[in-house]
């Protein structure tokens, strides 16, 4: 069976190994068209998403770009939401602290 990688870009029009990615697309290229260094190049990328997979375009096996990709996908987005919620809080907090001064009569002269 034929092997080839199926490889996306995290971001737009990004090149590595004398290739052009996208992030909107899949790019599949068999094994047979690469070289050992371009293979261990595309594979070490950070910012592709890499899979080998057969010729029939089953995935035979998820290379450790694919695992630390996910990994670094759910920790960013486990950021985010952590960031977004205490902003939440932040501003509920800031609220609360006006509407707190608000409700306080100043001390009047006698």
């Amino acid at each position: 069976m034929a092997r080839a990688l199926k490889i996306k870009a995290k971001k737009p029009g990004f090149r590595r190994a004398g290739f052009s990615f996208d992030d909107a697309a899949e790019r599949i290229i068999p094994l047979s068209d690469l070289t050992q260094e371009q293979i261990d190049a595309l594979k070490a990328e950070p910012n592709l998403l890499v899979s080998e997979i057969d010729d029939n375009g089953g995935k035979k096996s998820a290379t450790a770009t694919d695992d630390a990709a996910d990994a670094a996908e759910a920790k960013a987005k486990a950021e985010a939401e952590a960031a977004a919620k205490a902003k939440a809080d932040k501003e509920a907090a800031d609220k609360a602290k006006a509407a707190a001064a608000n409700t306080q009569k100043p001390a009047g002269k006698k």
